[in-house]
């Protein structure tokens, strides 16, 4: 969703939940975006002639195949998954290095999924603190965290502004990049702290940072020169 704008529909959630279901019950290892694929083909044939259902489906399969080719294959469809969530609350400083990946999509999609294990373990494992454990920090942090108008409530919310929202008493820090503060989510600027401000060009930027700091003028509903 966070990469294509757009949520899943009602029917495509119900389409995807219930292949889901049906690979967990036949399948005692990981589940692969090759095996979900064939699981969603064969679920088209076994519809036919319902066209909403077969619109459906092919707009899930539109949105995983391509991450099952190419060189997304090895970062997205692989049987072996070396990450451990722990391993980052070490001494040492842990950068991923998102080059290989040659659209923001992919790259996107994988800092999510990252980001998303990182956040089930401390939700899981971790007790609430006042110290910080860990600091994250995302670069063109626009890409994970999008402003996008029509995912306003928590249960829309992206992963990395629940770890603006949530994470911050287990001792999760988060510092969010963005040249454009207008194109970063609302609920990460409201959220912060601290906001370090550059030049800003566009008008779109200056306003999203006055409102924020409060610098808008109720009479004019602009921010004063």
């Amino acid at each position: 969703e966070a990469i294509h704008g757009t949520p899943l529909t009602p029917l495509q959630q119900r389409i995807l939940r219930e292949n889901l279901r049906s690979i967990a019950r036949g399948n005692t290892g990981p589940i692969t975006l090759t095996t979900l694929l064939e699981a969603l083909e064969n679920f088209e044939r076994r519809r036919p002639g319902k066209i909403d259902w077969t619109q459906s489906n092919e707009a899930i399969i539109s949105r995983i195949q391509p991450l099952t080719t190419g060189r997304l294959r090895r970062a997205f469809n692989g049987h072996q998954n070396s990450f451990q969530p722990q391993d980052l609350f070490n001494e040492n400083m842990t950068i991923v290095d998102l080059s290989p990946l040659l659209s923001d999509e992919a790259k996107t999609l994988f800092s999510i999924l990252l980001s998303r294990n990182l956040y089930d373990y401390t939700k899981e494992e971790l007790n609430e603190t006042t110290n910080l454990r860990l600091a994250v920090i995302i670069d063109e942090a626009q890409h994970a965290a999008p402003q996008i108008t029509h995912m306003e409530t928590t249960a829309q919310q992206g992963i990395i502004e629940r770890y603006a929202l949530e994470l911050r008493k287990y001792g999760i820090g988060l510092i969010a990049i963005a040249s454009r503060p207008a194109l970063l989510s609302k609920n990460i600027i409201a959220n912060a702290n601290t906001i370090i401000c550059h030049r800003l060009i566009w008008e779109e930027d200056v306003n999203r940072v006055a409102d924020t700091l409060g610098l808008i003028n109720p009479k004019t509903g602009t921010h004063d020169e």
